[in-house]
Order: structure tokens, then C-alpha cells, then sequence
């Protein structure tokens, strides 16, 4: 098919919803063939399979896992597989990857479906392949991507445009994804309300399934020190002094283009914002995965740096001073640095009733909600003027949705593994 009829195709599948579940079933059945003839190997119950972002990269509270149970002497005499989409850096097979453990495959390729077909476990953030199913013996650690602001699956509300461009199928990928989960880690009370509905769980299954471990990938941010923000912000080239402005917007449903896939919705020029904050301010543009191929670094000046496809958010984090977001999930992760955050909410309006909805109203954010260029610059600028009240609102957002990220989420989630398989 040459590239003005598959574009054709694509179309036409975004505007009919029944031939789009059609052709995904199609698409389905072919892969689920090619995953059969590794269906009779017996699952190793030591051996666990990661995945990071569908493949994307090593981060998040897969690689925290990863890393405590190289470190965890109960796990000598397991065997570890990453899967990638493209063969990991040099830094990578020198450093984590080298342990002779661990070995590494591409995503959907042979060696993945056989690695999938025969892993005790699976361990990932996101959800996996609609095709692959847990055989005999085979369990799903599913630690998701962050606590919701923005709502998920099941729970998007109906009249949105996402709702509406294919809530059906929204949904029932979740669905599916409940139930391939053995557990669901969770940081809060509130967030494990949130996945059992988005997830369409039942209350009984929620309650075996969805466990109150704390967020892995959280525990780098209890344990950090200032060493590990200079590291960053010497790698990034930031000038010594200067205030670091994170900039992480979330991706938005209906900014999509059947040929490249979804486009760049900042609501702002980042080298306008970084002109207005003055000479010393860097901002540091972290774009949903996404869309930061849209990003052309060339384009930017001296004072924006595009940190878009740096391996580990965390790290960004800390070397920053303040962090300026919409509806990420970023937001819960950054509170546990106590330090200011402003919500650069330019489609608020839109966002919340013809997008996706959300799970919290802007009074409940812990700091100050803006719609405009101007107004962000001011509280950005203006952060050391408000810091008694943000800091009390700050501590009582993280004393409810932030309960138990203690700094040892991997160990609670490594003791998971060592359960005996399922029968």
C-alpha cells in the first residue's frame, strides 16, 4: 500500500468506528498467531519481563523495580528482559543492562513474543498489546504512569470529543487491562478509587488487585540530594544560578493528524515565556511523549532547552525550581519535592467538558490555576510572595494523595514477585 492510500485508510478508519474495531481485530488475531507456537512453553517463574511507556524507554517504576531487584540479593538466580523499540543506548548496555541477568528484545518482534509468552511476570506502566494473554502460571505487575488528574477509560465523561470519537473502545482496552493485571500499584486512597473505576472493576476485584504500595519511580524523589539536581543540570548545560522553570504539559485528545500522529498544543511560546521571566530564568520543556517529535530544538534560544526525550522525568524534576504543568500527573510526583507549582490552564473550559474531564477542580491544585501568558509569568515570578500559604496547601495535597510514597515502593512491589505463581 503506498503512503497516499495507507493515509486514505487511516482516515477513513478515524471516521468509522466499526470498521476501525474490524480492522483491529484483524490486526489482532495475525499477531496473537504469531505469538502461539511459544503458547506451550512452561511461564519461568523468575523470569520477569519490562516495559517501559509501550517499549519507549527505560523509566518509570519499571526501571525503579528493575534496579532494586538487581540490587536485592532474593533475586540472584532470576533472569530480567527489557523490551525496547529500538536497540537501548550505548549508556545503557554499559550500565543497568549489563548485568549479566538481564538481556533486551525488540517490541513485537520474535524474540518479544517469546520472551512475553514465557515470562512468570510482566511489568509495565502502561497498557500492553490487546493480543498477548496471561497463560498458566503467569502474573501482570502493572504500576501504571502516575495518579490521575485528567480522568481515564471508563470514566472519561460521555460528552466529550474523546468520548465521542470512540468511548466504547476507550473502555473496554481498559477493561481488558483490569483484568490482565494481577496487581495495580497505587500511591493514595483517592488514585486507587480512580484506576478501580477507569479500569471498570468490580468492588471485589478492586480490592485483591489494586494495592496501596506507593509509586516506585517515587523513591528516587524521597532519596535525592542536591548532587543529583547538579548532575541534570549540568548535563542540560544550565547556567549555574540560574531559577529552572520545568515546563511538562499533558498531550491533548483531539490535537491529531492521521498521518503524524498527535501535534503540539502548548498555548504558549516557550521563548516568549522565557524572554518574559528574564535573563535569569531557563525554561525547560518537557513535552507528553506523544508529541515531542513535534519539537524542533534548532528553533529555540539559548534559555529554553528541550529536555522532551531525556530518559527519566525525575531527574528533571530535580533539577528544577519550580514546575509549571496543566493536567499531567506530573503534579503529584513534583509535590513530593515541596517546592512551587503553577497550572498553566489556558483551555480549561474546553479540557474539562468537551475533552476528557476531570478528576479534581482546580481549587483543590496546590497552587495558583492561569489562563494567559501574562498571568503565568506573574506567578511564576511571584512564587517567594506566597510561599507560607502554598507550602501548608502543599503538605495537606500531599497528605491525601500521596500517602504512602515513602521511598520504599520498589521494595513493597519486589515482595510482590516472590509470591508463589498462580496454579
Amino acid at each position: 500500500m503506498d503512503n497516499l492510500a495507507a493515509t486514505a485508510a487511516r482516515g477513513l478508519m478515524k471516521r468509522s468506528p466499526a470498521l476501525r474495531r474490524r480492522m483491529r481485530a484483524a490486526v489482532r488475531s495475525v499477531r496473537r498467531l504469531g505469538t502461539r507456537r511459544h503458547g506451550d512453553a512452561p511461564a519461568d517463574p523468575r523470569t520477569a519481563l519490562f516495559e517501559s511507556f509501550q517499549a519507549r524507554s527505560y523509566a518509570g517504576s519499571p526501571r525503579a523495580v528493575y534496579e532494586h531487584l538487581l540490587a536485592d540479593p532474593r533475586f540472584a538466580d532470576w533472569r530480567f528482559v527489557w523490551a525496547f523499540r529500538e536497540p537501548p543506548a550505548p549508556t545503557l548496555l554499559s550500565g543497568p543492562l549489563s548485568d549479566p541477568r538481564t538481556s533486551w528484545v525488540i517490541y513485537r518482534r520474535a524474540d518479544y513474543h517469546r520472551a512475553a509468552a514465557t515470562a512468570g511476570w510482566w511489568i509495565t506502566n502502561a497498557i500492553m498489546p490487546e493480543y498477548l494473554a496471561l497463560a498458566p502460571g503467569q502474573r501482570q505487575l502493572q504500576t501504571w504512569h502516575g495518579t490521575p488528574l485528567k480522568r481515564l477509560g471508563a470514566d472519561i465523561i460521555d460528552n466529550t470529543t474523546t468520548a465521542t470519537s470512540g468511548k466504547s473502545e476507550i473502555v473496554e482496552r481498559y477493561r481488558r487491562a483490569g483484568e490482565v493485571a494481577t496487581y495495580l500499584l497505587s500511591p493514595s486512597g483517592f488514585a486507587s478509587q480512580a484506576f478501580a473505576s477507569a479500569f471498570a472493576m468490580d468492588p471485589d476485584r478492586a480490592a485483591t488487585t489494586i494495592l496501596e504500595t506507593g509509586n516506585p519511580r517515587n523513591d528516587a524523589l524521597v532519596h535525592a540530594d542536591a548532587a543529583d539536581a547538579a548532575r541534570t543540570r549540568e548535563e542540560l548545560g544550565i547556567p549555574l544560578g540560574a531559577r529552572v522553570v520545568l515546563f511538562a504539559p499533558t498531550w491533548r485528545d483531539d490535537q491529531h493528524s492521521t498521518r503524524h500522529g498527535y501535534r503540539l498544543s502548548l498555548g504558549l511560546d516557550p521563548a516568549e515565556l522565557a524572554a518574559r521571566l528574564g535573563p535569569d530564568h531557563v525554561v525547560v520543556l518537557r513535552a507528553h511523549y506523544l508529541v515531542s517529535e513535534a519539537i524542533d530544538a534548532r528553533s529555540l534560544p539559548d534559555n529554553v532547552v528541550d529536555a522532551s526525550r531525556h530518559p527519566d522525568i525525575n531527574d528533571l524534576f530535580l533539577a528544577s525550581d519550580v514546575l509549571v504543568t496543566d493536567y499531567s500527573s506530573a503534579l503529584f510526583d513534583y509535590a513530593l519535592l515541596d517546592r512551587p507549582m503553577v497550572f498553566f490552564m489556558h483551555d480549561l473550559d474546553r479540557y474539562r467538558r468537551q475533552l476528557r474531564g476531570l478528576y479534581l477542580e482546580p481549587d483543590d491544585l496546590p497552587g495558583p490555576v492561569v489562563t494567559d501568558l501574562d498571568a503565568l509569568v506573574d506567578a511564576v515570578a511571584t512564587t517567594g510572595e506566597r510561599a507560607g500559604d502554598e507550602a501548608a496547601a502543599r503538605a495537606a495535597f500531599r497528605a491525601t494523595y500521596a500517602t504512602v510514597d515513602d521511598g520504599r515502593a520498589s521494595g513493597r512491589a519486589a515482595d510482590l514477585l516472590l509470591e508463589a505463581p498462580a496454579s
